[in-house]
């Protein structure tokens, strides 16, 4: 191999190996989401508006149950407002396993939240399970989708009126 090509070769070696992004830390990452999922509580229990939404992407979008997707800041803002209009809404999430992708740029957070209210039969408790996905925005985490769903069997269907027959 002559001299030139060998220095050339060893120019494109090198520089694919400082191209090389640090290798991610997972469990920083993952510790770091068990961390926003405590702070996201603490702000949902306190009804912080603000602070709520905050932890959503600027294109975050909820799914949740009996309700449509709300997409963007300003729909996000006015789910979590309903959400806050619920009488003695309680929220606490629980991450049971989070998933960092090897990019570090992105984590799929399940889990369960355990949600109280008061209804008309008096104060209830759900645990139900979710879906959280992160994303890297800027250095920090963001999300970008937020779902979840009750554990407790659907309601039955409600009786159908009765039929009343003109004489």
């Amino acid at each position: 191999m002559r001299p030139v090509h060998l220095a050339l070769f060893m120019c494109v070696a090198l520089a694919a190996c400082a191209a090389s992004p640090p290798p991610v830390d997972a469990k920083a990452e993952e510790a770091a989401i068990r961390s926003l999922e405590e702070q996201w509580s603490s702000a949902a229990n306190k009804k912080d508006l603000d602070a709520t939404v905050a932890f959503y992407s600027a294109t975050g979008a909820t799914m949740w149950p009996d309700a449509p997707t709300s997409h963007g800041t300003a729909e996000l803002r006015a789910a979590w407002t309903e959400m806050f209009k619920i009488p003695g809404i309680s929220l606490k999430f629980i991450p049971d396993k989070i998933t960092v992708a090897q990019s570090g740029d992105m984590a799929t957070d399940e889990g369960r939240a355990v949600v109280g209210m008061t209804t008309p039969a008096g104060p209830s408790v759900d645990t139900s399970k979710y879906l959280v996905i992160w994303t890297k925005e800027n250095n920090a985490w963001k999300v970008a989708y937020d779902t979840y769903n009750s554990n407790k069997p659907a309601a039955p269907p409600a009786a159908p009126a009765p039929v009343v027959k003109k004489k």
